[in-house]
């Protein structure tokens, strides 16, 4: 009778066909055979990890992980990978040391930066994440995710000046960032530059096809919508509120701000439903303040 030999090699392609198929289990199977096979080869264990880690079996990962770096300390993808998973496991310091790792390791790559901007924020430290992204902008200038991201950094802790720098940096480099133009109009809605955060929003909306980006769409029609009341437009105020719920019907800040809109129009009447949308929506903040427009 003939026998068949398989090899570790062979088990681990098996084992990426199982993962690519959703077949979690039997990719796991695979490649912990193939660790059995083949203890010393850091790929295995590396595979077997990333299966473990979509199987959501993390602190697994991490171990294969760690094997994996012990036995090829230079690769920089294990050292990326084990951050990622420690980080899913809630392990954030020993996340940022992985991180870390990975940046002495290869100072020059801004993807060793990234990671570790990245457990730096998780951790709660954003002042140093930040840096790290500056670090990122500073190697790659030219790429648009890196500077789109310290600008995601920058508001996310309260600098918005240097952080509408860095999103208007952004559209520099990629004309057609929706996120970075809708951004922008909130930050400068929230320094209080409306006609510049009104024409960010403009500039936001033809760049989101209603068929893909209906959120973000009427996200900016909303924002704009409010800002034209706050103008007194309430004309044009009322046309972007009623694109806005036309495209998301399920938004409740959109209702709200439709109904203060119709309300400060003299339209009570439509007012109340648009913040009675708002209450069947919502049971949170929107759903208070409209109960709260309802009851004054």
């Amino acid at each position: 009778m003939e026998t068949t030999t398989i090899n570790a090699d062979e088990l681990m392609d098996r084992g990426m066909a199982f993962l690519r198929d959703g077949a979690l289990g039997s990719a796991v199977e695979q490649l912990r055979e193939a660790v059995r096979l083949a203890p010393d080869l850091a790929i295995a264990h590396a595979l077997l990890a990333y299966a473990l880690s979509s199987d959501s079996q993390t602190e697994a990962a991490v171990l294969e992980y760690r094997e994996a770096l012990r036995l090829d300390p230079e690769d920089l993808n294990h050292h990326y990978e084990l951050a990622r998973a420690l980080q899913r496991a809630g392990r954030l310091e020993e996340a940022v040391a992985a991180a870390e790792a990975a940046v002495r390791l290869a100072p020059e790559k801004p993807g060793a930066h990234q990671i570790l901007a990245m457990a730096l924020d998780e951790a709660g430290e954003i002042e140093a994440a930040i840096r790290e992204y500056r670090e990122c902008v500073r190697l790659r200038p030219m790429a648009v995710d890196y500077r789109f991201n310290l600008a995601v950094f920058l508001d996310e802790a309260g600098r918005l000046d240097e952080a509408i720098g860095e999103y208007q940096q952004t559209i520099q480099l990629d004309a057609e960032h929706l996120t970075a133009h809708y951004n922008l109009g909130l930050a400068l809605n929230e320094t209080g530059r409306l006609a510049e955060a009104a024409a960010a929003f403009r500039e936001a909306i033809p760049l989101a096809p209603e068929s893909y980006h209906a959120g973000t769409n009427s996200r900016a029609h909303c924002r704009l919508g409010a800002l034209l009341r706050e103008q007194g437009q309430m004309d044009e105020a009322l046309a972007e509120l009623q694109a806005a719920v036309q495209l998301d019907p399920d938004e409740p800040e959109c209702y709200y701000e439709l109904g203060m809109t119709l309300s400060n129009g003299g339209r009570t009447s439509e007012a109340r439903l648009a913040w009675e949308q708002v209450i069947a929506l919502d049971a949170g903040d929107w759903g208070r303040q409209a109960r709260r427009q309802l009851d004054g």
